[in-house]
């Protein structure tokens, strides 16, 4: 460790009072089981466990290990941001499109 990168290691810390982990954690647990599924699959796709041409696999597997814990599940993966991102590019899709279609 040095005094550079100490700051970093606070952002992989688990904080009690992490208002963006709270933020987070509530607005997937807001999300319905099919959604909450979705959110799995993209990044297991992402994570490279599926591919793109098996995205209904992804799907029925994430909603088939389902529980009550998939806000925690994903927020204690490692880089999900970029998984998320990763999946939506094997997808063919961006952020941006869904903002186009969405909102």
């Amino acid at each position: 460790s040095n005094p550079t990168d100490d700051g970093f290691r606070e952002i992989l810390a688990s904080h009690g009072d992490d208002q963006t982990y709270d933020e987070i954690k509530s607005l997937i647990d807001s999300l319905d089981i099919d959604e909450q599924s979705a959110l799995v699959a993209l990044t297991w796709v992402g994570r490279g466990d599926f591919g793109a041409d098996e995205w209904d696999e992804a799907r029925a597997a994430a909603r088939e290990r389902h529980n009550s814990r998939t806000a925690e599940y994903l927020l204690g993966i490692p880089l999900l941001a970029d998984l998320l991102q990763n999946g939506l590019n094997e997808l063919g899709l961006s952020c941006a499109d869904y903002e186009k279609e969405h909102l």
